[in-house]
């Protein structure tokens, strides 16, 4: 159990960081890497433990709102690229 207490402050830290990256809408591509790598770790932590846990579920939440937020937030900047080369 330790040893799943270990993981969740992991992840947690992660997130936290990914977090950082997409509230200040820098290295959105690296932010998006990280998320899909925690998305998958978790689905594995998962499958594994066979144990819902609470504060598991709410991170596996987490990281999927800031996934999809980080995607949208990243579209956005290569449409306004796309769009300043355009007008060049």
């Amino acid at each position: 159990m330790e040893e799943f207490q270990k993981q969740l402050e992991d992840l947690e830290e992660q997130l936290q960081y990914c977090e950082k990256l997409v509230a200040s809408e820098t290295r959105l591509d690296v932010a998006v890497l990280i998320l899909e790598e925690l998305q998958s770790k978790i689905q594995k932590i998962k499958e594994s433990s066979g144990v819902v846990d609470e504060r598991l579920t709410a991170l596996a939440d987490r990281v999927k709102l800031l996934y999809h937020r980080a995607k949208a937030l990243l579209s956005l900047q290569e449409g306004r690229n796309a769009y300043r080369q355009f007008e060049d």
